[in-house]
C-alpha cells in the first residue's frame, strides 16, 4: 500500500526535485554542448532536397541567361616582337635588339590596342558598313534586345548619370565648345571604341609573343580583325623606323658639318697656346716634377732622421737626472770603452768584497780598492757625458738638414704651381679638341651606317601564327556559367539549409532534450497512422515500434525507481500544449502495464478537453467529476477495459465541480484510496499552460512525465512549463518525445534511432 503525498504548508517545505534543472538550480537557460564537426554535414544532408532544388534553380537560371546572350566568336593571331634589325656595320646594335624585356613587350601590346591602329583597321575593313560596329545601321530593337542585361545596364547608367551637354557653362561658349566633333567624327570614334572593346592583346606565358584576340558575332569577321591588327602594327613599325632613319640622316649631315669646323678650330687653338707658353710635350715628366719627387724622398728621410735624433737626445737628457736611465741608452751600451770600464769596475768591486770579509774599512788595501772604484766610475761618467754631447750635435744637424730640404720643397712647389696653371688651360684645350674629333668620327660612322641600313630596313615584329576562322563561339562561356551557377546555387542552398536548421527551435533528438532541459529523455514514441490508431494497439501489436517505445519508457522508469523494479505509485502525464499525444501515450502505457500483470487504473483529469472515452470507443457518461461530487459510487465510475484488463475513470460531467481547495482535497483522498487497491495510478491531465490545476496535481503525484511533440513544440514553451512544475515542488521523471516520424528521425538521431526500427524491436522483444 502506498502513501499519497501530502500538500506542503509553505514553499519552504517543498521537496527537492529528483532531476536537477538548469532553470531551477542556476536560474538561466541551458548551455548546450558544442556540436561536433559532423553536425553541419548532417544538417545539410537533412535539407538535401532544398540544396538540390536551389542548385537546380540556379542552373536553369544560368542556362536561360546564356541562351539570351548573343554568341560571339574569338580569333587570335600571334606576333613575335623583338626581332633584330640587320645592323651589318654595328654588331653591338644586333646583340642589344635580340631580347626585349617584359616592359617592352607590354608597351607594344598597348601600341597595338591604340586608337591609331584601330582607325586604320576600321578603314581597311570598312567597319562603318557593319551593323555590329556602326549602331546607326542596327535594325529595330527586338524583345530579346530590350531585355538583354547589357541594354538594361546602359539604361540604368543613363538614368543615374547626367547626359553630356545637359548643363551649360555660365560664362558662354568655352574653348572646348569651339572644337565639338562633327557627327561623322563621332561615328568614327564610336566605331573605334567598339572595335577596341572587341580586342585583347596579352603576352603569352611570359614570352615575347603577343596574342591578339578579336571578338565578333561572325567568325570570319573575328579572324579578319585579328589578322588586320597584326598587319597594320607591323606596317606601322616599319613606317616609323623609316621616318626615324630619314630624320636621323638629316640631323647627322647637319651636325657633321658643324663638328668639322669646330674640331679644326680647337686643334689650331691648342697649338697656338703651346707655342705662346713654352709647354712642349715630352714623353717624361718635367724637370721640376722630377726634382720635386727627389726632394720629397729626401724630405721623408730627413724627417725620420730628425725624429730619431730628437728621441735619442730626449732619452739622454732625461737620463742625467737618473744615472740608471743613462747607462741603459743604446749609445752607451754600444760603447766599447764604457763596456771595458764596467768590466774593470766589476772586478774591483769583487776584490773589495773579498777584502771587506777579511779587513775593516780603515785598512789601507780596502781604502785603495775603493779609491780605484771611484776613479773608474768617474771615467764612466765622463764617457757618458761625451756621448750625450754627441747626441745633441747630431740632433742639431738633423734639424738643419730638414729645414733646408723643406725650404727647397716650397720653392719647387711655387714653380710647379705656376707651371700647372698653364697646363690646366692646355689640357682643357686638348680635351675640347679630342672631344670634337671623337664626336666627328662617331657621327661620320653613324651616318655611313644609317645610309647603308636605309635600303634593308625591316620590322622588329613578325607574325608567327595567323588567325583562323573559329568554329565555335567563345561567348557566352556556357560551361563556366553553368559551373558558377552550380556553385552559387549549392552555396545558397547550403546557407538556406543551415539557416532553417538553426531557426528550428523544437526538439528533434533525445540529446537535445537532455542538453536543453537537464531532464532525461525517457522514450521516443513514434506516430501511429492509419487503422492502428485504436486504444488496443499495444495489445494487438505487442512487437510494434509504438509498443516497444512504451516498454522503453517502462524500463527507464523502473530503473529510476529506487524502491521497486516497477514504476508503481501515482504517475501523471502532462504536456505544455494541446495535441501533443499525452492521452494516447498515457492510455497505451496503462494498457501495457495491465497486460504485464499490474493492477492499473487510468484517470482522465483533462477537464478542458476530455478525450479518454473516445480512445476506448465509449460514449461520454458518468465519471471522475461525478464521483468527486458524490453523485455516483466508485464502482459506477470505473470502466473495465476487456482487452488489457486496465481500469479507467473517464472525466464525466466536467461542467460542475467544487472549488479548487475542496477538489484537490477530495482528489487526494481518492488517490489515497485507489493506491490501496492498485499498483499503478496513471493520470491524464490537461496541458499545463492551459490548466493551472496541473500545478496542484504535480504536488500530489509521485512522478510527472512531460510529453513533448517531436519537431513541433517550441523549446521556450517546454522550459517555461518545467520551471513552473519545479517551482511548486513537482517531481519530473523526464520527457517523452511523442509522434516521432521514424524515417525523418533517423536524419537527426545518432545513438537512439535504432530502437525505432521495427525489425530491431522484434529481435529485442523476442
Amino acid at each position: 500500500m502506498r502513501e499519497i503525498r501530502q500538500i506542503p504548508s509553505s514553499p519552504a517545505a517543498l521537496p527537492e526535485p529528483r532531476w536537477p534543472s538548469p532553470y531551477y538550480d542556476a536560474g538561466y537557460g541551458p548551455d548546450p554542448a558544442q556540436e561536433d564537426n559532423w553536425d553541419v554535414v548532417r544538417k545539410i544532408w537533412r535539407r538535401k532536397w532544398l540544396v538540390m532544388g536551389a542548385t537546380f534553380a540556379f542552373i536553369l537560371a544560368g542556362a536561360g541567361a546564356a541562351a539570351f546572350m548573343t554568341p560571339r566568336y574569338t580569333a587570335e593571331v600571334r606576333v613575335l616582337i623583338g626581332l633584330p634589325d640587320p645592323h651589318i656595320a654595328n654588331i653591338e646594335a644586333v646583340l642589344k635588339s635580340i631580347l626585349p624585356n617584359s616592359e617592352t613587350t607590354q608597351s607594344e601590346a598597348y601600341v597595338i590596342a591604340s586608337r591609331e591602329v584601330a582607325q586604320k583597321v576600321a578603314y581597311r575593313l570598312a567597319l562603318d558598313k557593319s551593323p555590329e560596329f556602326n549602331p546607326a545601321l542596327l535594325p529595330k530593337d527586338t524583345w530579346r534586345d530590350a531585355i538583354s542585361p547589357s541594354r538594361l545596364f546602359r539604361q540604368l547608367i543613363n538614368l543615374i548619370a547626367p547626359k553630356q551637354g545637359d548643363v551649360a557653362p555660365a560664362g558662354g561658349a568655352s574653348e572646348v565648345d569651339q572644337h565639338v566633333p562633327s557627327a561623322e567624327q563621332r561615328q568614327e570614334e564610336m566605331i573605334e571604341a567598339a572595335l577596341l572593346n572587341r580586342i585583347e592583346v596579352l603576352p603569352l606565358n611570359r614570352s615575347h609573343v603577343l596574342g591578339i584576340s578579336a571578338e565578333s558575332r561572325e567568325p570570319v569577321t573575328a579572324a579578319r580583325i585579328a589578322n588586320t591588327f597584326a598587319d597594320v602594327y607591323i606596317e606601322q613599325q616599319l613606317t616609323r623606323k623609316q621616318r626615324a632613319t630619314d630624320r636621323a640622316n638629316t640631323w647627322l649631315q647637319t651636325r657633321i658639318g658643324e663638328l668639322q669646323r669646330t674640331a679644326h678650330e680647337s686643334e689650331r687653338a691648342v697649338e697656338e697656346y703651346r707655342r705662346e707658353n713654352g709647354l712642349y710635350e715630352t714623353k717624361s715628366d718635367t724637370v721640376i716634377a722630377q726634382q720635386l719627387a727627389a726632394l720629397n724622398a729626401d724630405l721623408v728621410a730627413a724627417e725620420n732622421g730628425k725624429a730619431e735624433a730628437q728621441v735619442r737626445l730626449a732619452q739622454a737628457t732625461s737620463g742625467q737626472e737618473n744615472p740608471n736611465n743613462v747607462e741603459s741608452l743604446p749609445s752607451v751600451l754600444q760603447s766599447s770603452l764604457i763596456a771595458t770600464l764596467r768590466g774593470q769596475q766589476a772586478e774591483l768591486e769583487r776584490q773589495a768584497a773579498e777584502l771587506s770579509s777579511t779587513y775593516t774599512n780603515k785598512h789601507p788595501r780596502v781604502r785603495d780598492i775603493r779609491a780605484q772604484i771611484a776613479e773608474n766610475r768617474a771615467k764612466i761618467k765622463d764617457e757618458i757625458e761625451k756621448i750625450v754631447r754627441g747626441l745633441r750635435h747630431e740632433s742639431r744637424m738633423a734639424d738643419d738638414r730638414y729645414t733646408r730640404i723643406t725650404s727647397r720643397m716650397e720653392q719647387l712647389k711655387r714653380q710647379m704651381g705656376q707651371s700647372n696653371d698653364k697646363s690646366v688651360k692646355l689640357r682643357e684645350l686638348e680635351r675640347e679638341a679630342m672631344a670634337n674629333r671623337t664626336m666627328l668620327q662617331t657621327l661620320m660612322q653613324r651616318a655611313k651606317e644609317t645610309v647603308d641600313q636605309r635600303d634593308i630596313q625591316t620590322s622588329n615584329a613578325e607574325i608567327i601564327s595567323y588567325a583562323t576562322v573559329p568554329l565555335s563561339p567563345s561567348f557566352p562561356p556556357v560551361t563556366l556559367i553553368l559551373v558558377m551557377a552550380t556553385l552559387v546555387g549549392a552555396g545558397v542552398g547550403i546557407l538556406l539549409a543551415l539557416l532553417l536548421e538553426n531557426l528550428d527551435r523544437t526538439f528533434r533528438t533525445s540529446e537535445e532534450v537532455e542538453e536543453y532541459t537537464g531532464l532525461p529523455s525517457l522514450a521516443l514514441v513514434p506516430i501511429i497512422k492509419g487503422r492502428h490508431k485504436g486504444p488496443g494497439h499495444v495489445v494487438k501489436k505487442p512487437y510494434s515500434t509504438f509498443t516497444g517505445s512504451l516498454r522503453m519508457l517502462n524500463a527507464r522508469l523502473s530503473l529510476g525507481n529506487e524502491n521497486s523494479a516497477t514504476p508503481g505509485g501515482v504517475m501523471m502525464f502532462t504536456s505544455a500544449l494541446p495535441g501533443e499525444g499525452k492521452t494516447r501515450i498515457s492510455s497505451s502505457f496503462a494498457q501495457l502495464m495491465a497486460t504485464e500483470g499490474q493492477r492499473v487504473i487510468l484517470l482522465d483529469l483533462d477537464w478542458k478537453r476530455p478525450s479518454l472515452h473516445r480512445m476506448f470507443n465509449q460514449p461520454p457518461g458518468a465519471g471522475l467529476s461525478d464521483l468527486l461530487n458524490g453523485d455516483i459510487t466508485p464502482e459506477q465510475a470505473v470502466y473495465h477495459d476487456p482487452a488489457s484488463g486496465a481500469h479507467v475513470m473517464f472525466a464525466g460531467n466536467v461542467g460542475r465541480f467544487p472549488g479548487y481547495v475542496a477538489w484537490i482535497e477530495r482528489l487526494r483522498m481518492l488517490l489515497y484510496t485507489l493506491s490501496r487497491h492498485y499498483d499503478l495510478i496513471v493520470l491524464d491531465t490537461s496541458p499545463a499552460l492551459l490548466a493551472p490545476e496541473v500545478l496542484h496535481l504535480a504536488r500530489l503525484v509521485d512522478r510527472t512525465i512531460l510529453v513533448v511533440k517531436w519537431a513541433s513544440t517550441p523549446r521556450r514553451v517546454v522550459s517555461s512549463e518545467i520551471r513552473n512544475l519545479y517551482s511548486v515542488g513537482g517531481r519530473i521523471a523526464g520527457v517523452v518525445l511523442s509522434q516521432v516520424n521514424p524515417r525523418r528521425y533517423r536524419k537527426y538521431g545518432y545513438d537512439d534511432a535504432g530502437y525505432l526500427n521495427p525489425r530491431h524491436l522484434v529481435h529485442t522483444a523476442g
